[in-house]
């Protein structure tokens, strides 16, 4: 029987497809993501969920699905979006005030 989270399936495939095509800007950070960098570098692209699969966010959900660096994403791990952005200004060492 096949794990209705499988980040390696293909449902997660085509959710992820579909970000990467339809967005540009880090949801996060506000910069532009750079697709065509390797997934090793920081910067490069990633599919975040907005609500964590870990508090029961929506795996494939298209809503709940957002282009971020791989670096932003990492920074958010499972909490809410404004902490994450805290997190994301204070390391860039801007105040919280968008």
């Amino acid at each position: 029987m096949k794990d209705d989270n499988d980040i390696h399936g293909y449902a997660w495939k085509k959710a992820r497809e579909q970000v990467l095509r339809d967005e540009n800007v880090c949801y996060l950070c506000g910069r532009i993501v750079d697709k065509s960098l390797p997934p090793s570098n920081p910067w490069s692209a990633s599919v975040d969920h907005v609500v964590a699969r870990a508090n029961d966010g929506d795996m494939y959900s298209r809503a709940n699905l957002r282009l971020c660096h791989k670096r932003c994403n990492s920074m958010k791990s499972d909490v809410s979006i404004q902490e994450a952005r805290y997190r994301i200004n204070r390391e860039r060492g801007h105040s919280r005030d968008w």
